[in-house]
């Protein structure tokens, strides 16, 4: 979480994204991170053979998930490392004397920039609608594959699923970066969302292998559409100077709210079965998408310019 909210903030200062042309730098650098991020996954997947993987009784050989998890790691620090000397920084600005570092003084920095955000009411929409649609869709992306395997979808089904998903992440994330520059950033986001309900539904009715292809399809292209969108649009509700607070914010929230998919899914599981839970996780996100669509963004966006974020070692 920390890594990510850094890494999301580090993007938006790349950008101008106080205008038009700086949403547009957005969408792009985040679709090719989305690009990258995908590609390499599906090229560690295929080097390691997962959709050829030897398998019995649905399970896979110890050896094998260990030798996965050991060269993901390996090729993780091959792609992420080279950044620490590929990305230039500023020099950090000199400080006035009144202002002094601590954990304290960042704890009280913290919480003030909470209480400020919290006076945003846009803001707090697009943070309510963004946490428990995610919480969703990362619900549902946890146990469809576990769902595919207990109706009977084959292994190799599956596993060729899980790399295929990495190619429609490749390209989907450049496909909806051009479908952003049609329809705008925000309405690409609507999209996704609907696609993400659209899949679990037909997550629920899934029978055969065919049925679980397609629905791995419209989950991926979903997938990458939130995945990318859902950053450009909380840059557009902040500003350069409250991009960390505002990603740390959604990034800390968002490990407290993660557990309601969990328990709404496993609660209609025991009462009423797999299908019906993963019906739930539409249900849970159709309040998130009403009100995505209801989010001000001009509005929210003149009220983090108006009331800036204080900083650690400023008066609460």
């Amino acid at each position: 979480s920390t890594m990510q909210a850094v890494y999301n903030s580090l993007i938006v200062h790349m950008t101008d994204a106080g205008g038009s042309q700086g949403e547009d730098e957005l969408a792009w650098l985040s679709a090719v991170q989305c690009a990258i991020g995908n590609g390499g996954a599906m090229i560690i997947m295929t080097l390691l053979g997962i959709a050829d993987a030897k398998h019995s009784h649905q399970t896979l050989a110890h050896d094998q998930v260990e030798r996965d998890f050991f060269w993901s790691a390996v090729w993780f620090a091959v792609l992420a490392l080279p950044l620490i000397y590929i990305y230039k920084e500023d020099p950090p600005a000199e400080k006035s004397p009144r202002k002094h570092g601590g954990l304290v003084s960042a704890a009280r920095s913290a919480f003030a920039a909470f209480k400020l955000t919290l006076q945003n009411r846009e803001m707090v929409k697009y943070m309510v609608a963004t946490l428990i649609f995610s919480d969703a869709s990362s619900t549902l992306f946890s146990v469809y594959v576990i769902f595919g395997a207990q109706v009977g979808i084959s292994n190799q089904t599956i596993l060729a699923c899980a790399i295929v998903n990495r190619w429609i992440g490749l390209a989907g994330g450049f496909l909806w970066y051009f479908l952003c520059r049609v329809i705008g950033a925000r309405m690409c986001y609507l999209v996704a969302m609907v696609l993400t309900l659209v899949a679990a539904v037909m997550c629920s009715m899934v029978r055969t292998d065919l049925h679980y292809q397609v629905m791995n399809i419209v989950l991926a292209v979903a997938g990458a559409g939130w995945y990318i969108f859902s950053r450009v649009l909380l840059a557009r509700l902040t500003t350069r100077a409250n991009t960390a607070q505002h990603f740390g914010f959604m990034a800390g929230v968002s490990r407290v709210s993660g557990m309601i998919g969990p328990v709404v899914y496993g609660g209609v599981v025991l009462l009423a079965g797999a299908r019906a839970g993963l019906v739930s996780l539409a249900v849970l996100a159709a309040p998130a998408l009403v009100l995505m669509a209801n989010v001000d963004f001009e509005v929210g966006k003149q009220c983090a310019e108006s009331v800036p974020i204080p900083e650690a070692g400023d008066d609460p």
